[in-house]
């Protein structure tokens, strides 16, 4: 994402000022009000789908699509547990696919999430970028965020949690029902793997960062596509 962030921390646990709570949308919000917003990477700003799928095709000749891909954790997909796949193996296909310089160079999920993340802090809210990725991705996300001229405030890595924010974007079912249980607004980016998750209020379904910005308005004003 394109511009500098101010900082950069490892396994960060937020504490900023609360002010959006699990039934508000952004209609509800006083305009005026500055939010705390976190964004997901994989899933949500890098399409990380096509490469987990070769990836396991390569290395194991496993065919996630097969079952759906609807399965968060890869060890419920029972083609994976056939193949006799240990922690370690899934691990080092990810990785590899979080480390490869060329794989970043590439375009994001969604182009118009740059847009609205820009809008966003235009408005005066903090926008960081907060993943799950681990510490050795830091330079290749960060140039992922750049080539693609994604703004944000602070990148943030090996998040074990993403409590915290006033708005979570997220894909992971358990990241966005922590948030909205934990008094944040959180929006889940839909994915295959995440369908069987009730997110019609809060948390509440998205498929595209245009969904996003219309469900934030005005508290979070976004471009128009």
């Amino acid at each position: 994402m394109r511009t500098t962030p101010n900082t950069e921390r490892t396994g960060r646990v937020a504490e900023p000022t609360r002010g959006w709570g699990p039934t508000h949308s952004g209609s509800d919000l006083d305009q005026g009000q500055e939010l705390a917003i976190a964004v997901d990477v994989d899933g949500v700003l890098f399409d990380h789908i096509p490469y987990v799928l070769r990836g396991f095709r390569d290395a194991h000749g496993i065919d996630l699509a097969d079952e759906g891909l609807r399965y968060w954790d890869f060890f419920q997909y029972q083609a994976v547990r056939e193949a006799g796949l240990t922690e370690e193996c899934v691990r080092s296909v990810l990785d590899r696919i979080e480390t490869d310089p060329a794989l970043h160079e590439r375009g994001p999920r969604d182009p118009f999430a740059a847009r609205v993340m820009d809008a966003w802090k235009q408005a005066g809210h903090r926008v960081d970028v907060v993943t799950a990725r681990g510490e050795i991705s830091r330079e290749v996300t960060r140039r992922f965020l750049r080539t693609n001229e994604i703004p944000y405030d602070e990148l943030v890595m090996e998040a074990e949690t993403k409590t915290g924010w006033d708005l979570l974007v997220d894909d992971a079912a358990h990241n966005v029902l922590a948030a909205a249980d934990d008094g944040s607004t959180a929006l889940l980016m839909d994915q295959p793997y995440n369908r069987d998750v009730d997110a019609q209020g809060n948390p509440h379904r998205v498929h595209d960062w245009v969904e996003v910005a219309r469900l934030l308005e005005p508290a979070a004003p976004s471009p128009t596509p």
